[in-house]
C-alpha cells in the first residue's frame, strides 16, 4: 500500500527571492524539521538533509516517526523534492552526512530501540540515495559520523560501549571503497577510552582523520584530552594525544582539504581560556599551536573548514568572561591559515552581537580553492574575497516567509559550502517567533567576483 507523507514534510521549492545571479536565490524546501546538514562537492552540487517525522511503516494509524529527509542540488540548479531515505520503520537518534568532491554522498544513522545499530545510505555522482543498509559490526553503536574523498572512499566512525567495566565508550571505524562493501570495523581507541565527541574527515588524496575527546570516568570537566586517529596510506594509525586540559573538547571540529586535516578545539585552564589547532599530515600529527588565548572573555563554540589547497579558517564565539552562553551577546570571530605550514593570522570579529548559544551564533563555515570564505549565522552570510576583504551583510529571505508581521521568524543552525568557483549553499533553520517548528531553508550564493 502507498503511504503519504504529510503535505507540510513535501513542500517543493518555490520562486527564488531574487532574480538569478542578482543575489542569493533562496528555496523553500519543508515545513518542519531539525538539526540541518549540508555538503557540497568541487562542482558546487549539494545535499541538504535534516530530521522530520514521517509516518511509521507497519506503525498504528498516525504513528510517526523520526526520518532523515534529503534535497539534492545538482551544479548550476536548484534544490529537488525532499525525500525521507532512512528505514520507516525504524526511528533515527542521530545521524551524520558526507559529501565528497567528487559528488559521492553518505547518511550515516543511528536506529532507535533495541538492537540499535548504525546504518548507511550511500550516493553516487549525480545518483540518488540508495536504500539503508546496517554496517556490519556495528551493534550497540551511538553518535555515527561519516567522511568521504574524491575518490568516493567512505570512511564511518562511531561510539560503542567498552568492553570493560567503568570505561565508556570507545571509537569504532570501518572503510569501503566507491560502492564496495566495509572491511571489518576496528577499535581505534584504546580499550578504556571514555570517548565522546567524535570526528571524522578525510581529504581529497585520500588521508584523513578521526578525532574525540577522552576522559576518564569522573575528570571531563577537570581534565581531558584530545586524541587523533590518523588515516594515512589506507591504514588507521595508533592515537594520538593532542591536548590535555580542563573542559577540553566540548566543542572539538576536524576538517579536511586536498591533502592535510586539520582539528581545533577550545580549552579552559587557569590562566584563560584558549582554541587551539593541530595539523594533520598523513600519519604526522603536529603539535597543538594557539589560535587566541585570552584571559577577559569566554571562547566557546569552535568551528572549522579547510580549502582544497589546505588553507585553513577556523572560527569562535568569544563573550564577556562569566556570561553563560546561553544567554551572552557574542562577537563571532575567524582565524585564517593562508598556507598549509603557516601560522594562523591575527583573530577577526566577522559577527557582532549574537546569542551565544551554538544554533544562533557563528555556525556555518567554509573555503574555496581561490581562498575566498564564506560565514554564516541565523539566515546571514557574509563573504571574504581573495584578497580578505569581508564584505557586508547578506539576509537569506524568501518573501513569502516575511510577508506576516505578527510573525518575525528568526534563523538558526546555519550551515553552508563553497564549489571550488566559490559558488554559495547554504541551508538553515527558520524558526518561528513562538519558538515552534523549524522550517527547512536552503540559498544559492553567487560567487564573489
Amino acid at each position: 500500500m502507498i503511504r503519504f507523507l504529510p503535505a507540510i514534510l513535501v513542500t517543493l521549492a518555490v520562486a527564488p527571492a531574487t532574480a538569478a545571479g542578482a543575489g542569493p536565490t533562496v528555496y523553500r524546501l519543508a515545513e518542519d524539521g531539525g538539526n540541518p546538514q549540508l555538503g557540497v562537492d568541487a562542482s558546487g552540487a549539494a545535499v541538504a538533509a535534516w530530521q522530520s517525522g514521517a509516518p511509521k511503516l507497519g506503525g498504528m494509524p498516525y504513528e510517526t516517526t523520526r526520518a532523515v529527509f534529503v534535497s539534492l542540488r545538482r551544479a548550476g540548479g536548484g534544490f529537488d523534492k525532499p525525500r525521507p531515505i532512512t528505514r520507516l520503520d525504524l526511528g533515527v537518534l542521530g545521524f551524520g552526512l558526507a559529501v565528497g568532491a567528487g559528488g559521492d554522498g553518505a547518511v550515516v544513522w543511528q536506529a532507535d530501540g533495541a538492537g540499535a545499530q548504525v546504518y548507511v545510505n550511500r550516493r553516487r555522482p549525480a545518483e540518488g540515495f540508495g536504500a539503508a543498509a546496517a554496517l556490519a559490526g556495528s551493534r550497540g553503536g551511538t553518535a555515527p559520523v561519516a567522511a568521504l574523498d574524491a575518490r568516493g572512499r567512505l570512511l564511518v566512525a562511531w561510539l560503542r560501549p567498552a568492553r570493560r567495566d567503568r570505561c565508556g565508550m570507545v571509537v569504532m571505524a570501518a572503510v569501503a571503497p566507491r560502492g564496495g562493501p566495509f572491511r571489518a570495523p576496528r577499535r581505534v581507541s584504546d580499550a578504556c577510552a571514555h570517548a565522546a565527541y567524535l570526528r571524522a574527515a578525510l581529504a581529497r588524496a585520500g588521508d584523513g582523520a578521526v578525532a574525540w575527546r577522552s576522559a576518564g570516568a569522573r575528570s571531563a570537566v577537570s581534565r581531558s584530552t584530545i586524541r587523533v586517529s590518523a588515516f594515512a596510506d589506507g591504514r588507521f594509525r595508533p592515537q594520538h594525544t593532542v591536548s590535555e586540559a580542563g573542559g577540553v573538547g566540548e566543542t572539538l571540529a576536524l576538517a579536511s582539504g586536498g591533502h592535510r586535516t586539520v582539528a581545533a578545539w577550545r580549552d579552559k585552564r587557569e590562566a584563560g581560556n584558549r582554541v587551539l589547532a593541530s595539523a594533520i599530515d598523513g600519519r604526522r600529527i603536529g603539535a597543538a599551536v594557539v589560535v587566541q588565548a585570552t584571559r577577559d572573555t569566554l571562547l566557546s563554540d569552535v568551528e572549522l573548514a579547510m580549502s582544497p589547497r589546505d588553507a585553513a579558517i577556523v572560527a569562535w564565539q568569544s563573550a564577556r568572561r562569566g556570561a553563560s552562553v546561553w544567554d551572552a551577546s557574542a562577537n563571532g570571530e575567524v582565524a585564517i591559515r593562508a598556507t598549509p605550514a603557516g601560522p594562523f593570522g591575527a583573530p577577526e570579529t566577522v559577527v557582532r552581537g549574537t546569542e551565544t548559544a551554538s544554533d544562533y551564533g557563528l555556525t556555518g563555515l567554509a573555503m574555496d580553492a581561490r581562498g575566498r570564505a564564506l560565514a554564516g549565522y541565523g539566515d546571514i552570510v557574509r563573504r571574504r574575497s581573495p584578497a580578505g576583504t569581508w564584505g557586508r551583510e547578506i539576509a537569506l529571505r524568501h518573501r513569502a516567509d516575511f510577508g506576516d508581521p505578527d510573525w518575525p521568524p528568526s534563523g538558526d543552525d546555519i550551515s553552508v559550502g563553497l564549489s571550488d568557483a566559490g559558488e554559495g549553499v547554504a541551508i538553515w533553520d527558520l524558526e518561528g517567533a513562538d519558538g515552534g517548528s523549524d522550517y527547512m531553508r536552503a540559498a544559492v550564493i553567487p560567487a564573489l567576483r
